[in-house]
C-alpha cells in the first residue's frame, strides 16, 4: 500500500514495485486544480494506475478531479473513509452561550493548503472585530510564528492560537462551530470529527466538503477559498447563530449516514479481498501522445 498526500505519485517507487512483480495499491488523499500534470506526467500516472491493484481516494471530489487531470477512466478506483479521532457515538453537551460565541479552527498552520490567512483577513474586517466571536486555532505547523505575527498586525484580539490538541472531543466540549478555510483538501478529518460531535462547519468547497455539507442546512459552504466567499459563508452562519445547535444535530445525522463506525476495519477487509482477487484492468480511453 502506497499512501500519498496528493494525487501525484513517485514513479521511482512504483517502478521498483512493478519491475519486481510486487503487487501494490494506492491511496491518494488530496487533489487540487491549482496543479495540473504535464502530458508526460499524465502518461506516468496512467502507467502507474494500470499496474496498481486498486486506487483509493478519500472523497469522490478528488477522484473526479484526478480522472479529469489524467484524461482517463480508472475502473479500479474506490472511495474509502479515513479513521477519525472521536467517538462515533459522541454525545457531547452543547457549549452554552454566555457572552461570546466560540469557533474553532482545527488543522495545520499552513496557509498554502489550509487557508489560515484567508480566515484571518476576513476576521480583520471591522464588523468581525466588533462581534462577540472568539476564534481559537488548534494545531501547529511550519507557519505558526508568521500567522501569529499576521494576526497581531491585523489587531485581532478575538483570535487565539492554542497549539496542538491531543483530545479532539475536548475542543468540541468548548466550541460551537468549525471554521475551515482550506485551499486544498481530500476529505478533512476536522469536518468529519466536528460533525460527529454535532457541531456545524463553515468550510470551503474543496475536496469532499460538498459531499457532506449542505449550505445553511447542516453547515455552511463557501463557494471558493477566497476572502469574499468565506466572508459570505461566515455571514450566513452568523445570522443563524441561534440555530447552530439545531444545525449541528443535522450535521451529526448526515455524517453518520456517510461515514461507517469502523472505517479502518472495512478498509482492511477491502485490501484482503483485493489481494485474493485477480488483478482488475484499468480502461484508458486516451493516453496523451508524446510530441514528435
Amino acid at each position: 500500500m502506497i499512501s500519498e498526500p496528493s494525487n501525484h505519485m513517485s514513479k521511482v517507487i512504483c517502478d521498483a514495485l512493478i519491475n519486481n512483480n510486487i503487487p501494490f495499491a494506492l491511496i491518494l488523499h488530496g487533489a487540487t486544480g491549482t496543479w495540473w500534470p504535464a502530458d508526460d506526467e499524465i502518461n506516468d500516472a496512467v502507467y502507474i494506475y494500470q499496474h496498481a491493484r486498486a486506487v483509493f481516494f478519500v472523497s469522490d471530489g478528488t477522484r473526479q478531479l484526478t480522472r479529469k487531470q489524467v484524461v482517463s477512466e480508472c475502473l479500479c478506483t474506490q472511495v474509502i473513509r479515513n479513521p477519525y479521532n472521536v467517538n462515533y457515538d459522541a454525545t457531547l453537551p452543547w457549549p452554552q452561550y454566555s457572552d461570546v460565541w466560540k469557533a474553532a479552527v482545527v488543522g495545520r498552520l499552513e496557509p498554502g493548503s489550509k487557508g489560515c490567512d484567508i480566515l484571518l483577513e476576513v476576521l480583520g474586517a471591522t464588523k468581525w472585530k466588533s462581534r462577540n466571536l472568539r476564534v481559537s486555532f488548534f494545531g501547529d505547523g511550519p507557519n505558526a510564528r508568521s500567522l501569529k505575527k499576521y494576526s497581531e498586525g491585523l489587531g485581532l484580539a478575538n483570535v487565539h492560537f492554542r497549539g496542538h490538541a491531543t483530545n479532539i472531543e475536548e475542543i468540541w466540549n468548548e466550541n460551537q462551530v468549525l471554521l475551515l478555510p482550506s485551499r486544498i483538501e481530500g476529505m478533512p478529518l476536522a469536518v468529519v470529527e466536528a460533525m460527529l460531535c454535532r457541531r456545524p462547519c463553515v468550510a470551503t468547497d474543496v475536496g469532499g466538503n460538498a459531499e457532506l455539507i449542505q449550505d445553511s442546512i447542516n453547515g455552511f459552504l463557501a463557494e471558493a477559498p477566497t476572502v469574499k466567499h468565506l466572508d459570505q459563508a461566515m455571514e450566513r452562519a452568523w445570522n443563524l447563530r441561534e440555530q447552530w445547535r439545531e444545525i449541528g444535530e443535522k450535521a451529526g445525522s448526515t455524517i453518520r449516514a456517510c461515514i461507517p463506525s469502523d472505517p479502518a476495519g472495512i478498509f482492511a477487509a477491502t485490501l484482503i479481498q483485493i489481494a485474493l482477487s485477480p488483478p482488475c484492468q484499468i480502461n484508458v480511453p486516451s493516453v496523451i501522445p508524446s510530441e514528435t
